[in-house]
């Protein structure tokens, strides 16, 4: 393997797009011709591959074969595969290495589902057309590429690693989400959803999406009438496609393509930024691998569940896409700046900006990075030039965030230290009970240290907990490495975990309670492990591979079976209760936190049936974890929702609402709901003794004392 030596600049870094002539040494040669028959097979195996498990994940899911959500995602694959391909073809000189089918699946996701949001907000055509619209103009972009780029090469290896990738991260990925698929379980009387509450939520915007006609059309999801906030919403539409057109529930639509669908873009991503950066294709498959194998810190005894990689990214689902996203926007920086062209520099802040629709949290962690990178390694500007333009980004970075902070739907943003003893709080509240715990426990809270001190031990604590055996095994490794591994791709590394670790010890919690209040100091966990993972993982195989090793021999192929096979049983292992937290009491498993009564699911699901899409439902027990809003499908008229902004008129509904339904008057009630555009009322078991009998027997549904009931429309 060889990892992109530091080269001297050209004009030009490929004088031709064929291969004939590298521009920079450790660029990986293209002899192929496009047409060989078995790159042509290789590329169709990937996307066979993409085909089958999204409509394995489907059919997994829901427990039978709908012909048109099948149909629908295998054309969706097949567009976002050409699309890449597309796209790919007409940036040749941005990315020359060709990584293969992986890398155009990936970045023609982002290129059709960004698209499809964008039109989603502005459009009143619905989604379904939207995506019609989006499919048109990707054919028309399609021909004029085609026509317009120069043919190019593509090679065996990479596209055959490619497949592997593809291969090994949908098997990982459909082992991942064993729990969820199905979603639900019905057990005594009860159903038990095996996920994080925080499904709900995710479900509510799927159909959310589903169901709107624009910007106009989008509601706060626990007030209706309340224009939703544009926020991280981006990797809800390929899932509120799903349920617009496939026939398919929002909440098998979370568990079927959204949760699944980001593992394997994750791992795509993996593969794709180590390729480019290292210039090599098979530690990239074996940097995805492990990535998607290989136990986390807390899998590997270090005891905090929230700061489990696994846990962490699958809960926070928007982490997945965000991962990807941010993966693409410094792959073309490094390339950018490897090669001295600007454009790629635009193209990873224009990634960097759609980063801000996928996960926001991850682009505010790597926003000054990222500005910091090209001011160190874009080489046509001399030293003083650069110096001045990273002050310059400094300055304008800090100008934004505390322009930000007049805003009151942004987040707390401050670098003041303050939010370090309660974060440490916050993480020894989930620490699993053994000698760690208790040494640091001892050690923390046994002495009254020196703020420096206490600092020290807190961030230790962090780093250990955050990368588990990566915190010894990963600068060791990349020491040892360092000759092979150019010095933009360590600094990238170093810059990633630095800016992280300066966000875990030194950002305040938020005070505004947009969200939890240790988000952004927590959530870019994420990100930092996935980067040093994947670069360890691929400089461990450049190490100990011997070069030019072939793949294919009986005792090579059979060591990679063996290896996969023992990963898989132990991904099959640990993702059994993956999103449960048994260190918080209540939390041990999906049945103590997240079970409803059947006949209440029962209910939601008749007002889904019957209703509207505009139609707004009034929860009696004001829906606190939106479960009833999910499950119908339809707007709630509020929520005693402990999340989000809009607390004043949350309060001021609440206060409303509830003499209302303890006043058990049905005609005071029948003409607020008139007043209010209230079309349904579900009655809970426990709110139905007060109501007469005449009222009671008006119920449009009934399961045990649970009843619905149309009050209004």
């Amino acid at each position: 393997m060889r990892i992109s030596s530091p080269a001297p600049r050209l004009p030009r870094f490929l004088r031709s797009a064929d291969g004939r002539r590298d521009a920079a040494p450790g660029l990986v040669r293209l002899p192929v011709p496009r047409d060989d028959p078995r790159v042509r097979l290789l590329r169709v195996a990937s996307t066979g591959v993409a085909v089958i498990a999204a409509c394995g994940w489907h059919v997994r899911t829901t427990g039978q074969a709908v012909p048109t959500a099948l149909a629908l995602l295998a054309v969706v694959v097949l567009t976002l595969a050409s699309s890449g391909k597309w796209l790919t073809g007409a940036l040749h000189r941005l990315v020359p290495v060709s990584p293969g089918v992986a890398f155009e699946f990936l970045i023609g996701f982002f290129l059709c589902n960004t698209a499809l949001f964008a039109m989603t907000l502005i459009s009143p055509l619905g989604i379904a057309w939207n995506a019609a619209l989006v499919a048109g103009c990707l054919l028309l972009f399609g021909g004029w590429a085609h026509a317009a780029a120069r043919p190019v090469g593509r090679s065996v290896r990479a596209e055959a690693a490619s497949f592997v990738t593809l291969l090994t991260a949908a098997v990982f990925a459909t082992l991942w989400v064993t729990d969820q698929q199905p979603i639900v379980a019905v057990r005594d009387e009860d159903a038990i959803y095996s996920a994080w509450f925080d499904l709900f939520i995710h479900v509510r915007e799927i159909s959310a999406f589903a169901q709107s006609h624009g910007l106009s059309t989008l509601f706060d999801i626990k007030l209706s009438g309340v224009r939703a906030p544009v926020y991280h919403f981006a990797s809800y539409m390929l899932p509120a496609l799903v349920t617009s057109v496939g026939a398919t529930s929002a909440m098998d639509a979370y568990a079927a393509v959204m949760l699944p669908f980001g593992l394997l873009l994750m791992g795509a991503a993996a593969y794709s930024l180590v390729t480019v950066c290292t210039r090599t294709t098979w530690p990239a498959v074996v940097a995805a691998v492990v990535l998607l194998s290989f136990p986390d810190a807390y899998q590997q005894g270090f005891g905090i569940h929230y700061l489990s990689f696994a846990f962490m990214s699958q809960v926070n689902l928007g982490m997945l896409y965000g991962i990807a996203c941010i993966s693409l926007a410094w792959l073309f920086m490094i390339e950018g700046c490897r090669t001295g062209l600007r454009a790629g520099v635009v193209l990873s802040f224009l990634f960097l900006a759609l980063c801000a629709t996928y996960k926001a949290h991850l682009f505010v962690a790597n926003a000054l990075v990222l500005m910091l990178y090209p001011c160190l390694f874009f080489g046509r500007h001399r030293l003083p030039v650069r110096l001045v333009a990273a002050v310059v980004a400094t300055g304008l970075f800090m100008a934004v965030v505390h322009l930000s902070q007049q805003l009151p739907r942004v987040p707390t943003l401050r670098l003041d230290g303050s939010g370090l003893a309660d974060y440490v709080d916050i993480l020894m509240g989930g620490f699993a009970d053994g000698f760690l715990k208790q040494s640091f426990t001892a050690v923390y809270y046994g002495h009254r240290w020196p703020h420096v001190v206490n600092a020290a031990l807190a961030a230790s604590l962090i780093v250990l907990a955050s990368f588990g055996v990566w915190t010894v095994v990963g600068p060791l490794v990349l020491w040892r490495g360092r000759r092979s591994i150019a010095s933009r791709t360590l600094v990238f590394i170093a810059l990633v975990v630095g800016n992280y670790l300066a966000m875990s010890t030194l950002l305040a919690l938020d005070e505004r309670g947009i969200g939890s209040r240790e988000e952004f100091v927590n959530r870019p966990h994420a990100w930092a492990y996935f980067v040093v993972v994947c670069f360890t993982a691929a400089s461990l195989a450049h190490q100990f591979v011997p070069r030019g090793t072939r793949l294919v021999p009986r005792r090579t192929l059979a060591l990679c079976l063996v290896v996969l096979s023992v990963a898989s049983l132990g991904v099959s292992t640990f993702a059994r209760d993956l999103q449960t937290l048994p260190e918080w009491s209540g939390y041990g498993a999906y049945a103590d936190f997240n079970s409803q009564p059947a006949c209440l699911i029962r209910a939601a699901l008749s007002i889904r049936d019957n209703a509207a899409p505009r139609d707004v439902v009034l929860d009696s027990a004001l829906d606190a974890r939106l479960a009833i809003s999910a499950i119908s499908e339809r707007q709630t008229y509020v929520a005693d929702a402990g999340f989000g902004g809009h607390a004043d008129v949350v309060a001021e509904r609440l206060a409303e609402v509830r003499p209302l339904l303890a006043a058990h008057d049905a005609d005071a009630l029948r003409g607020w709901a008139a007043a209010h555009r209230v079309t349904w009322l579900l009655l809970h078991a426990d709110d139905a003794p007060g109501w007469s009998s005449r009222f009671l027997e008006q119920a449009v549904f009934r399961c045990e004392d649970y009843r619905v009931f149309r009050i209004g429309g």
